[in-house]
């Protein structure tokens, strides 16, 4: 990658040049349960002598919602257990959308996990699970909801992109880091990523 290219993609607010981000070091512990370090396989394939980048982060971004918006889920449920009852009669499309919103109710209650990740020569290992490189065929820089990610963009066509967030002030190493063995996109958040935003889900 153009060493230029780098440095002018990795433009974090002047504020946060300096500051850690919440996200990545405020996390209450005794809400957000720790994934500790890598697991022996995981520390066998990295050496001391090794170049590493590794740093804490929540698995997502925990939005907030008020008693509205679980209002606002349980009414929406209960339309759709209307329409499938009483126009569709289909008493298994019925159950699929209670179970789907009591999965929903406890995924919002669950607080994101607190993961290590690092970045080694080998790939990016996640809680110990290594991902390698040769998966990926570029990654791009995100700022969603005032916290900064990376994004994997895999090579396998039907397989989900990895997001992994990061602290502004390693900002700079991890891109160069990353734009030595993968090319940089300029990438923005999708219709859906942003559907999903406003929705608070």
């Amino acid at each position: 990658m153009n060493p230029d290219q780098q440095s002018n993609y990795w433009k974090p607010d002047p504020e946060t040049e300096t500051d850690v981000q919440p996200l990545v070091e405020g996390v209450n512990e005794t809400d957000a349960p720790y994934v500790d370090d890598q697991q022996s396989e995981g520390n066998a394939d990295m050496s001391s002598s090794d170049e590493v980048i590794s740093w804490k982060a929540s698995e997502y971004i925990q939005m907030e919602r008020d008693t509205g918006w679980f209002v606002g889920v349980a009414v929406a449920t209960a339309v759709l257990l209307a329409v499938a009852i009483f126009l569709m009669k289909a008493i298994t499309f019925a159950v699929l959308i209670v179970v789907m919103a009591v999965a929903l109710f406890v995924l919002a209650k669950r607080p994101p996990r607190t993961l290590k990740y690092t970045l080694s020569p080998k790939g990016l290992y996640i809680a110990g699970v290594l991902h390698h490189f040769a998966d990926y065929k570029a990654f791009g820089v995100v700022r969603d909801e005032g916290e900064y990610s990376i994004i994997l963009i895999p090579t396998k066509r039907f397989s989900t992109d990895l997001t992994v967030y990061f602290p502004a002030n390693l900002g700079e190493q991890i891109v160069d880091f990353l734009g030595t063995r993968l090319p940089l996109q300029e990438l923005q958040l999708s219709v859906v990523d942003k559907l999903v935003r406003k929705l608070r889900l």
